[in-house]
């Protein structure tokens, strides 16, 4: 036994990610090569299964409640406290109640969370329930860190809120981005509460990509598990998302895919 080789251990921080799987590489699968290639260990928990390519969405099947918190509890039992817990798709208010619960239990052991609230495909067809705009506002957004909404999604989850009056629906930074605005340059606007704080230009890459999204939040979760502040950890996620659809790959269908490394 002492001519055994000892290993190495890695010290990496953990993201765990709450999300939903899409075959053709966004979702959980986008989530994890971001990370992992920004030297996190990810843990993953998958919210549903999706029927979809790079053209659109065909069905989605939520994974049953009581099982996502089943293999929620088992993980957490075992893994070191998440740095950072980054959420993606949540279908319905089924799983919306067994991901609040989930970030009960890491809200006072110091993780922070970042929610990027998916409502739609890019390519098109409807990834959540009509009365999930309200339900992220309203209940989601108040206990995250960062959110990572586009434009459209943004006024969506905005107007859902407005309809519950004196209810709090901002995340404590929330990141709109404007890639779905037409225009040669994209603009970002990073807010702190209500506040706008900084904006970001970043010149349009021809053609449309799949998975973009999933790509920047995760990103601002990798460096925000590295010890970053919001704003820095924002900063650095937008040049290496732009940077992965500079050298996207195109496995075939209608969009790019990011060119993770």
């Amino acid at each position: 036994m002492e001519d055994l080789i000892q290993p190495e251990i890695l010290r990496r921080p953990t993201v765990l990610v709450i999300a939903g799987h899409d075959p053709a590489g966004a979702g959980i699968q986008a989530d994890i090569e971001t990370a992992a290639s920004l030297d996190c260990y990810v843990a993953t928990l998958v919210t549903c299964l999706t029927t979809q390519n790079s053209r659109g969405v065909q069905a989605i099947l939520p994974t049953p409640g009581a099982a996502l918190l089943a293999q929620a509890t088992c993980l957490l039992e075992d893994i070191t406290a998440p740095v950072v817990c980054k959420l993606g798709l949540i279908p319905n208010l089924e799983t919306l109640e067994v991901v609040l619960e989930i970030i009960s239990r890491l809200l006072p052991v110091g993780t922070r969370v970042v929610v990027d609230p998916v409502l739609g495909a890019t390519a098109g067809g409807p990834l959540s329930r009509p009365e999930m705009a309200a339900a992220i506002a309203t209940r989601l957004l108040p206990v995250c860190t960062v959110a990572t909404p586009n434009k459209r999604e943004f006024l969506r989850l905005k107007q859902a809120a407005g309809e519950l009056s004196g209810t709090r629906s901002t995340a404590d930074w929330t990141l709109i981005t404007g890639a779905d605005e037409p225009g040669d340059i994209i603009r970002h606007e990073l807010h702190q509460g209500r506040r706008l704080y900084a904006n970001y230009d970043w010149p349009r890459i021809d053609g449309i990509f799949h998975g973009s999204g999933c790509t920047l939040a995760s990103a601002v979760a990798a460096f925000l598990a590295h010890g970053m502040s919001v704003p820095v950890a924002v900063g650095q996620a937008l040049n290496y998302t732009w940077n992965t659809l500079l050298r996207p790959v195109a496995p075939g269908g209608a969009q790019y895919l990011p060119g993770r490394p």
